[in-house]
């Protein structure tokens, strides 16, 4: 039975953002393992190899993220602050999102009120219509991009 990487699919490269998979590299006297990215493997793309990084030793690796992992099995306010900071930037990004929504909402209000006005001197023979058909299709465009 072959070794099992413990990481595998579960890291991404720093380089690129692909994952990283276990693979053995069988030398005579010396049989190693590494961790390499998926963009590294030329025959995967057609362009070849997409990704400069290099492999990375299991056993490197995986002592690293051991290490790690009993650090905050150790302090465990650690991944609560974490989880708190995350919730929070959650939080911030839903505000800012109902913000933007409420601004855009306002300018289609005023967009409406703008058209009405425009017809309005339309009807009562104040412009021409030559002189509102460009603002009115300009209105109407923003409105659907806003929209």
């Amino acid at each position: 039975m072959g070794y099992e990487y413990l990481l595998s699919g579960r890291l991404r490269c720093q380089s690129c953002g692909y994952a990283l998979y276990g693979k053995p590299v069988s030398a005579p006297n010396n049989p190693r393992r590494y961790y390499r990215c998926l963009g590294q493997d030329g025959h995967r793309w057609a362009q070849g190899r997409v990704c400069a990084g290099h492999p990375i030793r299991v056993e490197v690796l995986d002592e690293i993220v051991w290490e790690q992992t009993q650090e905050l099995i150790q302090h465990p306010e650690v991944i609560l602050q974490e989880y708190s900071r995350r919730v929070q930037t959650k939080k911030q990004g839903a505000l800012d999102l109902t913000a933007l929504l409420m601004k855009k909402q306002k300018e289609i209000h005023y967009q409406e009120l703008e058209k009405k006005c425009l017809l309005d001197l339309y009807q009562t023979g104040i412009i021409a219509l030559e002189e509102i058909t460009p603002r009115f299709l300009h209105r109407t465009l923003l409105q659907v991009i806003l929209k």
